[in-house]
């Protein structure tokens, strides 16, 4: 699975993690000293220059005082198309002889 930095979720992701943090009232500057990074990592992350890890999103919604379920139910919806993978069938057989 390829990421793209336009793809729905990835965008929406992107709007809200910046919503909450102007919400918050914090600058891109003072998240990122909390997150003990550079005001570059937030504005690359917010326009999309620069994907987040899963644990580095989750991190961030703890510095915003958010959810992170709350997050991933939010990109959930945007993926609502997505097809479910079916389950492998499984064979039924005599089991093996063990080589003692």
């Amino acid at each position: 699975m390829q990421r793209h930095h336009h793809s729905p979720a990835e965008v929406r992701l992107r709007e809200l993690l910046r919503e909450k943090r102007v919400q918050r009232g914090l600058t891109q500057l003072a998240l990122s000293r909390a997150l003990d990074n550079s005001r570059a990592f937030v504005a690359k992350y917010e326009s999309g220059e620069r994907f987040l890890t899963f644990t580095e999103v989750v991190l961030i919604c703890k510095h915003l005082g958010v959810n992170p379920a709350s997050i991933v139910s939010e990109i959930n919806l945007c993926t609502e198309d997505v097809p479910v993978l079916e389950p492998l069938p499984v064979k039924v057989g005599r089991p093996r002889k063990s080589q003692a």
